[in-house]
């Protein structure tokens, strides 16, 4: 798991999957847990990383336990189960790919021990335009930047305290209300997803409030695209 520096992943979970053709991905055995109150530490600026992996990379921060099939895939999920990355591998699968996991190629044709390494530069999953790559030289490397891979810090965010997260949501009419942490001398902007698989967009129109050290965000429901869910989160910049 590769994250913004400092960010709390306590209770995230991983689940090993088994597909077919035609049945549901199916979990096998219990999911992995992050311990409550891990925080990705700075491996590199601004970004860390969290290991899962068996005996054979010394570096882990949990023990994998489980043989990854042929045909199989792997889920992270937040710790109020929404799912934050969704992968597979082996046989191209148009089920699954329907499903909003991502094809990350067959490893086995080139060798059990090729890795599937992402490449590119950004400082997001999706600006990797790189793509998942078979690289026989090393290019992946559990709890490190990969090969060809460039992690950019995002400018002006602070990743350090204070920590800025919504503690309370509700909605009062055809608006959403909610309140975050503040810190003077930072500015706050709302973002939103409809699939925590896709990208992450400004909030077109918003008002925020700071009220005895307390953000308030208004929303109007009719600035969004129509959806069953959103996911919110606040990008704080350094005045």
């Amino acid at each position: 798991v590769c994250g913004v520096e400092n960010v709390d992943i306590g209770n995230w979970t991983i689940e090993i999957m088994d597909y077919n053709t035609s049945a549901e991905p199916v979990v096998q055995g219990e999911p992995y847990t992050v311990p409550a109150g891990t925080r990705l530490p700075e491996t590199v600026p601004g970004f860390g990383f969290w290991v899962l992996a068996d005996t054979n990379v010394p570096q882990r921060d949990m023990l994998l336990e489980h043989t990854l099939l042929g045909n199989g895939a792997l889920r992270l999920k937040r710790s109020m189960g929404a799912v934050e990355q969704a992968i597979y591998h082996g046989a191209y699968n148009a089920n699954m790919s329907a499903r909003g996991y991502t094809y990350i190629g067959d490893d086995f044709s080139f060798g059990w021990n090729a890795p599937l390494a992402l490449e590119g530069t950004g400082s997001n999953l999706w600006s990797f335009a790189g793509g998942w790559t078979n690289d026989h030289d090393g290019g992946n490397r559990p709890g490190a930047v990969n090969v060809n891979q460039t992690l950019v810090p995002w400018p002006g965010v602070y990743t350090h305290d204070p920590i800025f997260q919504i503690f309370d949501i509700w909605t009062f009419n055809n608006t959403v209300e909610m309140a975050a942490t503040h810190a003077t001398g930072w500015t706050p902007t709302l973002w939103y997803s409809t699939n925590l698989l896709s990208v992450w967009n400004e909030v077109p129109s918003y008002t925020v409030e700071n009220i005895g050290g307390t953000n308030y965000f208004s929303v109007e429901t009719a600035v969004l695209p129509d959806s069953p869910v959103y996911f919110y989160t606040i990008l704080n910049t350094e005045d």
